[in-house]
């Protein structure tokens, strides 16, 4: 990931993505999954986790907030939301999260 960060998208960005990423595996207990990173035609970076029947992703830009995406693939459950760059991750976050996280 962090290759890809840093040959394709501009340092303020890269710094964003990798604050995220930081916060988010210091905040799951155990090893958090490294997700799928895309770098969209405005210019952010979507990361994406998928695994059984759940599904996240955030969209991180330079100057925008956070966007958060859940699905629950058995349950429909279905959230968005958002928080700014530096604001602490919620526990609805946290437990999205939580469903990728390394088992061993």
């Amino acid at each position: 990931m962090l290759e890809v960060l840093q040959t394709s998208v501009d340092s303020a960005l890269a710094e964003y993505v990798l604050h995220f990423w930081n916060r988010a595996k210091g905040n799951v207990p155990g090893l958090l999954s490294v997700p799928y990173l895309d770098i969209l035609e405005d210019g952010g970076v979507l990361l994406t986790w998928d695994r059984e029947a759940h599904h996240f992703d955030v969209e991180i830009a330079v100057g925008r907030p956070l966007e958060f995406f859940y699905r629950n693939r058995i349950t429909s459950d279905v959230w968005e939301a958002e928080c700014a760059p530096f604001a602490p991750l919620s526990e609805e976050v946290l437990t999205a999260l939580n469903a990728f996280r390394i088992v061993r």
